[in-house]
This record gives C-alpha cells, structure tokens and sequence, in this order.
C-alpha cells in the first residue's frame, strides 16, 4: 500500500488531508475540476467551451487498454478466459469483434502489466 509504513513510503495523510481529499469541488474553477493546471485553461477554454472540466478531466484519468486477439494462434473466447484469468474485469471491446478491453477501474491503480497475461507471452493477443 502507498502509506503502508515501509521506510520509503510517504507519511500517512494528516485528517486535514484526508478531509481535503473528499473535498466538493462543484464550484471550483474548471482547471481545479479538470485536473490541469491554470496556464491551460484558455486554451481548454477555447477547445472545450463549457466542457473543458469534463474533458480535462477525462485527459487526466487513466485510459483503458485494448488487446487485439491473434486468430491465428486463439479463438476470441480462448484469449478472453486467459486474460481473465489474471485480470478478472477484462471484457469484449464493444468496437472491434476480436478485441479485449481493460477498463481502468481505480484512477489510482495500475492493472497487472501485459506481459504478466500469459495469452500474451504465447502470442495469443497484442496490445493496441
């Protein structure tokens, strides 16, 4: 864990941190709701309008990663029950037929890397 009491691990949150943490930024400016610094926000302003907070903050977030399933060496099915097995919320791509997507689902988080997945080390998908 990141404040788990190892030597070279950050000091725990103090309660004002924590309570800053859950702060409502409702009413903040854009460039505090969208997670980028206020140097960009004219231009965010100029590209986004009245959504430059939404799409800053979805430049921000963590995206999600496609693996494109070899036909050549696994059916679609076959490469989806490998990749489960390792990262359980892995799913079809809604986009492409042969294609798995794993979703970010914890911003914070990292999912296991792409070649711990052992249908990838056999070949049987690639990243996209």
């Amino acid at each position: 864990a990141l404040f788990g009491g190892d030597e070279h691990a950050p000091e725990p949150p103090t309660e004002a941190e924590l309570a800053g943490f859950a702060r409502d930024l409702t009413g903040a400016k854009p460039h505090v709701r969208g997670d980028y610094p206020d140097w960009l926000a004219k231009s965010m302003d100029r590209a986004f309008g009245k959504d430059a907070a939404d799409e800053g903050a979805a430049l921000a977030a963590r995206a999600p990663v496609d693996l494109r399933v070899n036909a050549l060496k696994a059916e679609t099915d076959k490469a989806m029950h490998a990749v489960q097995s390792k990262i359980p919320q892995a799913v079809a791509s809604h986009l492409v037929a042969d294609a798995i997507r794993i979703p970010q689902t914890d911003p914070r988080g990292k999912n296991a890397p792409a070649e711990s997945i052992p249908a990838y080390g056999k070949g049987w998908v690639e990243v996209q």
